[in-house]
């Protein structure tokens, strides 16, 4: 059961269709989602029930889960697991997609793993963002 939620909107040059390929086209997803780590993967089987896998087998750093709500171009929601933790909570991540915004709440079981998301979400979309440039900065909610 959720306890907290970390909820980000980002402003971005970029239509619905290239934020919802950023986010299910690994080529894409490499550029941006842990580019730091050279040798992560990214695994997207985006539709209901499909299974996805973000992994760096060097770092030790990854998530899976399943995508429990597909809507191709508008909204993918998922379950979300780290590789490295052994959490009883499955957190959840909701993403919805517009032409020039991207929104996410990550919603998870501690505000120690709040804490630690906001970073790594505000981050992330910092890195999305500059693929297309930046239409406005939006900071991430509480």
């Amino acid at each position: 059961m959720a306890n907290c939620t970390t909820t980000h909107e980002q402003h971005v040059n970029a239509t619905a269709q290239q934020l919802w390929a950023a986010w299910i086209n690994p080529d894409i997803m490499a550029k941006w989602f842990w580019p730091m780590y050279p040798d992560s993967t990214y695994q997207t089987d985006a539709r209901q029930g499909g299974e996805y896998r973000y992994a760096s087998e060097k770092t030790g750093v990854g998530a899976y889960g399943i995508f429990t709500e597909v809507v191709p171009e508008h909204l993918l929601r998922m379950t979300w697991n780290w590789v490295d933790e052994h959490q009883n909570d499955e957190e959840t991540v909701s993403v919805w997609f517009e032409d020039g915004v991207i929104r996410l709440e990550h919603a998870a079981a501690t505000m120690d793993s709040c804490d630690m998301n906001r970073a790594a979400w505000t981050d992330r979309l910092r890195r999305l963002m500059e693929l297309w440039g930046r239409k406005e900065q939006a900071e991430p909610k509480a």
